[in-house]
């Protein structure tokens, strides 16, 4: 089944707990209870505005991101996205009840102390769930680079092939990023070069089934730079004693630069990320930077885009020059993601070739991005972002910085001003 069946699936299933009759027949009024409803019982967001994208009441050219299907499928019985797949991933077109899956995962928990006849019963329907499996990992270094060693069983699923895909995006290419698993061995290594919150995914016969979600820090800050092509991506690492950090600025040099790439154009980014388990939430936060562009190349679109790193989403929006954005540009609150195809971002439009002061504040799961002292835009966070596990800044060409500072729950969390 494709996507939009699963999507269809869950529909039906929120309709009939829901209980207000055909969704088709929907009210603004119904879609507003049912987004307090969902936030009363799994005490996780999604507003009335996207449930109406989701059931059709709205027309949206994009899918939902897993992470707000994930909270429809928690709020009618099952552990995420990938469970309801799992769970339906079957030829039959009739909908199963999500309650007797449930009992089932509940009574295979109580196996050890039913009686035998019952026993007998619940292993046939254990027998029955075809793509029964474990799924954890462990590693000895939580800073980059990171061996991450991946326990698994998969000794009692049916499935032709079984898949594991690190979802690395530092991978060179697709064969180091997804490796086929053998029922014979428990265990398999990958190692994540470069920090992230990275979220493997098991795929069976080329469906989802079980995620993880993996912290992998950097030491202080990390530098990268990023070239990518049609075909092909690389990635170099810049030492900490190459970049220049003087007089109160930070850049990577155009020198630096030069040794790696000769196509300073169109197609490499630097990438300055500072990831840490800072022990706070992303609730309550503010982002600070001041920088501006140094490329000396015309007619090239600058542009910085930050993001903000949670354990389960994150924020990300992009600032770039006036003129340029339009489909690339991107807001992404949580699970909301607004696209420049479809909306209006001209408000992201800023000379970077001044200096600038970009500001994010969270308050209250709701977001405000200032430039220059003024707002830009405020929009709500739909989900959770989780734990804060760091920040990334994204320059299209190289640029400079006079200081970066994050704070969040009423702390100073890191503050540099070169």
């Amino acid at each position: 089944m494709k996507n939009q069946d699963y999507i269809e699936i869950c529909r039906t299933l929120i309709e009939k707990k829901f209980g207000h009759g055909s969704y088709s027949q929907w009210t603004n009024g119904d879609y507003e209870k049912l987004s307090e409803l969902i936030s009363d019982d799994i005490k996780e967001h999604i507003s009335a505005s996207s449930l109406k994208r989701i059931f059709g009441k709205v027309n949206y050219a994009s899918e939902p991101s897993t992470s707000t299907l994930s909270i429809l499928a928690k709020y009618v019985g099952y552990k995420d996205w990938y469970d309801l797949i799992n769970q339906h991933a079957s030829p039959s077109n009739e909908l199963p009840k999500p309650e007797k899956k449930k009992s089932f995962r509940l009574l295979k928990f109580a196996l050890p102390v039913l009686v035998t006849g019952f026993t007998v019963y619940m292993l046939f329907l254990v027998k029955e769930e075809k793509l029964e499996h474990t799924l954890t990992f462990h590693t000895s270094k939580s800073i980059a680079p990171s061996n991450v060693v991946f326990e698994y069983d998969i000794s009692k699923m049916s499935a032709d092939t079984v898949r594991i895909d690190f979802n690395d995006h530092f991978a060179r290419d697709r064969r180091e990023n997804v490796k086929v698993l053998s029922p014979s061995n428990k265990t398999i290594t990958h190692t994540y070069m470069v920090s992230g919150v990275y979220h493997p995914i098991l795929l069976a016969d080329g469906k989802p089934i079980d995620t993880l979600s993996i912290s992998v820090y950097s030491d202080s800050w990390e530098y990268i730079i990023a070239q990518y092509s049609f075909s092909s991506q690389e990635f170099y690492p810049v030492s900490q004693s190459s970049v220049h950090k003087k007089e109160g600025v930070m850049t990577i040099p155009t020198a630096e630069v030069y040794k790696y790439t000769k196509d300073t154009i169109t197609n490499y980014w630097l990438k300055y990320r500072y990831l840490k388990d800072f022990g706070a939430t992303a609730n309550q936060l503010t982002f600070n930077l001041r920088g501006r562009s140094i490329s000396s190349f015309k007619n090239n679109c600058n542009e910085f885009d930050i993001w903000i790193l949670g354990s389960n989403n994150n924020i990300i929006f992009k600032i770039f020059d006036p003129g340029c954005g339009g489909e690339f540009s991107k807001v992404q609150l949580g699970a909301k993601i607004l696209d420049g195809n479809f909306n209006d971002l001209s408000a992201f439009g800023h000379s970077l070739s001044v200096w600038r002061t970009i500001r994010l504040n969270v308050v209250n799961k709701k977001a405000f991005i200032f430039i220059d002292g003024k707002v830009i835009y405020e929009g709500k966070i739909e989900g959770e972002i989780g734990a804060l596990k760091g920040f990334v800044i994204h320059t299209k060409g190289t640029a400079e910085f006079d200081y970066v500072n994050l704070e969040a729950d009423g702390k100073m969390l890191m503050k540099d001003d070169f």
